[in-house]
C-alpha cells in the first residue's frame, strides 16, 4: 500500500457521535463501539479537537478518522472511504473528505 492512502479524515457537520455511529452502522451493517470497519478501513468516530465553531468543514464537531487495513490496495482503501462518505450522504449528514487521494472520491 502506498503511503498516501494509509489514512483520510472525514470532517462531519455534526455534534452527535451517537447519531454520526448509528447512521453508519445501520447504513454499512456494521457493528462497533470504537473502532469500526468497513472494507479496507478502520474508522474511529471523534471530537475534532481542532473545533474552533467556526464555519470552515474543518471547525466542524466531529471527524472521522479512517486507516487502512493492512496491505490494503488503493483502490479498496478509496472504495471504503466512499462507501463512508455515501452512508453519511444517505443519512443526510454533511461531510467531507481530507486526505492525499481525495479527488479520487465522489463528495
Amino acid at each position: 500500500m502506498l503511503d498516501e492512502y494509509a489514512s483520510c479524515d472525514i470532517y462531519v457537520d455534526s455534534d452527535d457521535h451517537d447519531l454520526v455511529r448509528r447512521s453508519l452502522s445501520s447504513t454499512l451493517g456494521i457493528k462497533g463501539e470504537t473502532r469500526l470497519k468497513v472494507g479496507a478501513v478502520e474508522i474511529s468516530i471523534a471530537h475534532n479537537d481542532y473545533e474552533t465553531g467556526g464555519e470552515g468543514f474543518l471547525d466542524w464537531w466531529t471527524v472521522i478518522e479512517c486507516s487502512a487495513t493492512h496491505d490494503a490496495a488503493p483502490k479498496s482503501v478509496v472504495s471504503s472511504v466512499q462507501a463512508v462518505l455515501d452512508a453519511l450522504r444517505g443519512s443526510r449528514i454533511r461531510a467531507l473528505p481530507s486526505c492525499y487521494f481525495e479527488d479520487e472520491l465522489d463528495f
